[in-house]
């Protein structure tokens, strides 16, 4: 008689259909998709996208020192996350502005004032269409800008979504190929904490990752070392910072000095946090290092009457993504 464990293996067994891309001398690539709304979208799953930079450039994508590589991380796909976040803001921005002007009991005072407005997922999804027509760059200054469908999911992430056609993969393509890859000094201390895996909560102030930690001690500051009191390889020479400083961070080099790093926090602060005796106590929130792209989040506090911001961290190639409270898109 067989085990009851063998049928429930034999459920396992599952189909699906997904598009393949043929490129090249045979070579093929299946990337991360869906279909909804009647067509097949395919995401760039940030600047370090392993599927699809070896699509663009031929080969694989390998960072490490004095390795002549090719990667994402360009002009162009900073134009592309700009392009996107602009077209969203403007059509976002018109729904808003024509449902305040609809409620005409609405006093003066109490209607909405867009300044330097942005769109965020975690805000105006309700507004927001699910897909909209955006122009792509240009793959040659003065060059043509077709349009392509492009997904709202993602919106204030490095993640983008494209409805899957040859001709946007074409110009996708020779975008990349067109423009000049970024350099990143502190690649490799950054795989050496491994902060591509994630980093969870352990305690307050600290994030681990499997073999690296983010903590912020008073003597010390903010740091990223290998895990259980190893060497720090990243650090903020501002020790009274309550909360990761934007920029400003430092990389340990490997002739063992300090070199500027390309760490960052990049965020949209609608409201600041109030001034507490505990500066571990803002930073309470787990990091997600990805290689997707950086996604907003709410922080809130543990019930102390912190306000609610938005923070993305961006690390060089690397997103350090915080973990939405809420589900994103």
């Amino acid at each position: 008689m067989a085990d009851d464990s063998e049928h429930e293996d034999d459920r396992d067994v599952r189909l699906c259909t997904k598009t393949v891309v043929m490129y090249g001398k045979g070579e093929q690539w299946i990337p991360t998709q869906k279909n909804e709304e009647g067509m097949v979208w395919f995401s760039v799953n940030g600047r370090w996208d392993r599927g699809f930079t070896k699509f663009v450039f031929g080969k694989a994508l390998d960072l490490r020192k004095d390795k002549d590589s090719r990667s994402l991380n360009s002009k162009f796909f900073d134009d592309l996350m700009t392009q996107r976040q602009t077209t969203f803001n403007e059509v976002i921005q018109k729904r808003l502005q024509s449902e305040d002007d609809d409620q005409e009991d609405t006093p003066p005072q109490n209607k909405k004032v867009f300044k330097s407005f942005k769109a965020t997922a975690a805000k105006h999804q309700q507004y927001a269409p699910y897909y909209i027509d955006m122009q792509l760059p240009a793959i040659e200054e003065g060059g043509p800008t077709p349009t392509a469908k492009v997904l709202f999911e993602g919106l204030g992430s490095h993640t983008l979504w494209f409805e899957l056609t040859e001709a946007n993969l074409r110009h996708l393509k020779a975008g990349f190929v067109n423009s000049e890859s970024k350099e990143s000094v502190d690649w490799s201390s950054f795989m050496q904490v491994e902060l591509l895996g994630g980093m969870e909560e352990t305690e307050e102030g600290m994030w681990t990752s499997q073999s690296g930690e983010l903590r912020w001690t008073k003597g010390k500051g903010w740091r990223i070392l290998i895990k259980d009191g190893g060497m720090c390889l990243f650090r903020h020479p501002d020790k009274s910072a309550e909360k990761p400083p934007p920029e400003g961070w430092e990389a340990l080099d490997f002739d063992n000095t300090w070199i500027p790093s390309t760490l960052r926090l990049e965020g949209d602060f609608d409201v600041e946090p109030p001034e507490v005796p505990n500066p571990s106590l803002i930073t309470k929130y787990s990091i997600q290092p990805c290689m997707q792209a950086r996604e907003p989040i709410n922080l809130a506090s543990d019930n102390s009457g912190f306000e609610e911001v938005e923070v993305e961290m961006e690390m060089g190639p690397v997103v350090l993504k915080p973990k939405a409270s809420i589900p994103p898109w």
